[in-house]
């Protein structure tokens, strides 16, 4: 839970900071506090997923203390992390145009689009800093194009002779049709006994709770005097 109260401040601090651009002790408290809470996860959690976004943070709070170098530093550790963090392209970029050097802008926003060709953001981005169309050619596009979940097996081999590999899953049970277990079944040896145990009785075998008489005839009642079913002998 520690952990995820300083991911909490970490960016509930830059909040306040952002907030606080016109009181320079609470902005500088702010800010402090955002790199001191972004810098416990990272030392305490060093496999976080969330350590990209943390880096991002810190190079935010950089950037207000008007800290360029150390800003542009944290943005690349939060893209080592995590490449397709459209974000830390963008901050990078608006470091870099602070610096007045947009030909080095340009060229993080292109990197940027090699990776997340579908982010419109890096593409105003790319536009506004006068890259030409079309937009940059995305990185690995074969690999990615590729799809790297297992197939099932279609039994064929590239030619088509049907003695490839099987398909990955086993065949679903066929479906079986309901045999009376008294009955031999065709094509079975006429005099083999039935497989399953006999539980009930000699003259029903198949029934655990049938009794092993018939039932007597209902008595005459003063209702029904004489009455007797016909299929009662």
């Amino acid at each position: 839970m520690g952990i995820v109260n300083h991911e909490c401040d970490c960016i509930r601090f830059l909040n306040r900071a952002y907030a606080t651009m016109n009181d320079k002790a609470a902005h500088k408290y702010n800010l402090g506090e955002t790199i001191g809470g972004c810098q416990y996860n990272l030392s305490h959690s060093p496999g976080d997923p969330w350590n990209a976004i943390a880096h991002l943070q810190i190079g935010l709070a950089r950037q207000l203390q008007g800290q360029p170098g150390q800003a542009i530093t944290s943005f690349n550790q939060a893209l080592q992390l995590n490449p397709k963090l459209a974000q830390a392209y963008t901050e990078m970029a608006n470091v870099y145009l602070k610096l007045n050097n947009k030909k080095q802008a340009l060229t993080v926003v292109t990197e940027g689009l090699r990776w997340l060709p579908d982010s419109r953001a890096l593409q105003r981005k790319y536009q506004r800093l006068g890259g030409a169309l079309p937009f940059p050619a995305a990185h690995n596009k074969e690999a990615a194009s590729a799809d790297k979940t297992p197939k099932r097996a279609t039994g064929k081999t590239p030619d088509g002779t049907g003695t490839g590999a099987q398909p990955a899953t086993a065949p679903l049970p066929k479906s079986e049709t309901a045999t009376d277990p008294t009955q031999p079944t065709a094509g079975s040896d006429s005099g083999a006994q039935p497989t399953s145990d006999l539980i009930g009785s000699p003259t029903n075998p198949w029934c655990r709770f049938c009794p092993d008489t018939p039932a007597a005839p209902p008595a005459s009642s003063p209702s029904m005097p004489g009455v007797v079913p016909k299929d009662w002998k």
